[in-house]
């Protein structure tokens, strides 16, 4: 997820606008919006602050707010997510490489069912099922 700082300012950029501009549109100093945009205040403005530089730089949807939600999340529950969003994405990337027409099915002598898939794409399922066992074991 995007920072709030990094938001702020692509999107205060984006509009054309100066800092002294859109902290005027925003009713905070500059200074503040500054130390905001640069990362250098502890925690995220509160609500209204949030509600005002959203209006003022003609965001929708709550990105920001939903940015200031996330840094006031407690670190290990932002690692636990990134590491949980990564693991799905390595079984999707597993799921997508043995679909049919990629992986080919073969029933050995002894019944057992065999997938077969070529040699780039048996590497990365090897690497991929490495990866996910080694995420999906770790505890933080």
């Amino acid at each position: 997820m995007k920072e709030l700082a990094q938001i702020l300012r692509q999107r205060r950029t984006q509009l054309g606008m100066t800092l002294t501009a859109a902290a005027q549109a925003a009713g905070v100093t500059k200074g503040y919006l500054s130390m905001i945009e640069n990362a250098k205040v502890a925690h995220p403005p509160a609500r209204p602050v949030l509600l005002a530089l959203e209006g003022a730089l003609h965001c929708t949807g709550g990105e920001i707010q939903r940015a200031a939600d996330w840094q006031n999340t407690p670190r290990p529950v932002r690692d636990e997510l990134r590491r949980l969003t990564q693991l799905a994405q390595q079984g999707q990337e597993l799921a997508a490489l043995l679909r049919p027409g990629l992986a080919v099915r073969r029933m050995e002598k002894d019944g057992a069912e065999r997938i077969v898939l070529s040699g780039a794409a048996a590497r990365r399922v090897r690497t991929l099922a490495a990866e996910i066992e080694a995420n999906s074991t770790r505890t933080v």
